[in-house]
C-alpha cells in the first residue's frame, strides 16, 4: 500500500442558492469517499474535502459527486416544503377514515 497523502480540496456553495443542511446532506452521502469541513463565511458555505486514504476516486470525481448531490438534496428539500401541506391534508383525511378518534369528548 501506497504512504500518500491525500491532498485536500475545496469546494464552494453559495448560501443563497443551497441550504447549509442540504450541502450536509451531501456530505454525509459522499462520506464513503471523503471527510470534510465545512466552513460558513458570509454567504459562502465551504467544504474542505479529504479524500480517504482507502477510496480510488479523482479528486474532479469527487467534486462532481458532491455537486451532484448538493444539487439533489436541495431540490429534495424544495419538493418537500411544496408537498408538505398536501401531505398532511392526505393523512388526516386518511387517519380521520381509520375510527382511531372518536367523537366524544373525554372529560
Amino acid at each position: 500500500m501506497d504512504n500518500v497523502k491525500a491532498t485536500p480540496t475545496t469546494v464552494e456553495f453559495d448560501a443563497a442558492a443551497h441550504s447549509l443542511l442540504a450541502v450536509k446532506k451531501a456530505l454525509y452521502r459522499i462520506s464513503d469517499l471523503a471527510s470534510a469541513e465545512i466552513i460558513v463565511t458570509g454567504n459562502t458555505i465551504c467544504c474542505r474535502l479529504l479524500p480517504l486514504s482507502s477510496q480510488d476516486c479523482s479528486t474532479h470525481d469527487l467534486v462532481n459527486r458532491l455537486r451532484r448531490e448538493v444539487l439533489d438534496q436541495d431540490l429534495r428539500e424544495k419538493i418537500a416544503a411544496e408537498s408538505n401541506p398536501y401531505r398532511d391534508i392526505i393523512l388526516g383525511y386518511v387517519f380521520s377514515k381509520t375510527g382511531l378518534q372518536n367523537d366524544e369528548q373525554v372529560s
